[in-house]
């Protein structure tokens, strides 16, 4: 799941090797793609690695724009986005439960938004051990731009693809596939 490009230190040969190797196939956009003895064999993981691909795809091209327009990456609008939905202050848990990382990245995460204005942690008034998260106008200001440049973003990418209310059954489709593994 390695994007391969016109790198110089792999070399020509390497390049056909790796091409032609038995557990991968490079496809003419330049991803690997795992190889499929027959159509019954591979079938998940090549959907998979198709799913991955494309998320790291368009999740790159739009962190690109947001920190080339706002400064801001993409982590930071999901972690404002996931503070914003959860009604009021947040437990840095909370967050982590909603954004489905670790506790610890989400430390970082809120600790990164702090640093940059867009966040603001204090002593949970409930448990002495938790701090609480809560957006500060700034964040509340990036939230509504980002994300409405996000919208527009993913539409612009997407929006010719994905026609005729495919966009609403391909996002029921994924949500009722992550609710089947989360129970899983």
């Amino acid at each position: 799941m390695k994007r391969i490009t016109g790198t110089p230190s792999l070399g020509a040969r390497a390049l056909t090797a790796y091409r032609h190797s038995a557990h991968a196939v490079l496809s003419t956009n330049g991803w690997l793609t795992p190889r499929r003895e027959d159509d019954d064999v591979g079938t998940y993981l090549t959907m998979f690695t198709q799913l991955v691909q494309t998320e790291i795809a368009l999740w790159n091209a739009l962190d690109e724009r947001l920190a080339a327009e706002t400064g801001h990456t993409l982590g930071q609008l999901q972690a404002v986005t996931a503070i914003a939905s959860l009604d009021g202050p947040a437990r840095v848990q909370d967050i982590s439960a909603a954004m489905s990382i670790t506790v610890g990245a989400t430390s970082k995460l809120v600790d990164r938004l702090e640093a940059s204005g867009l966040a603001v942690r204090a002593a949970n008034p409930n448990d002495r051990r938790s701090s609480i998260v809560s957006l500060t106008e700034a964040g509340s200001r990036f939230l509504d731009t980002a994300s409405a440049m996000a919208e527009t973003h993913l539409a612009d990418a997407l929006g010719g693809i994905l026609t005729n209310g495919r966009e609403a059954a391909l996002t029921d489709e994924l949500s009722s596939l992550r609710s089947q593994v989360a129970s899983a």
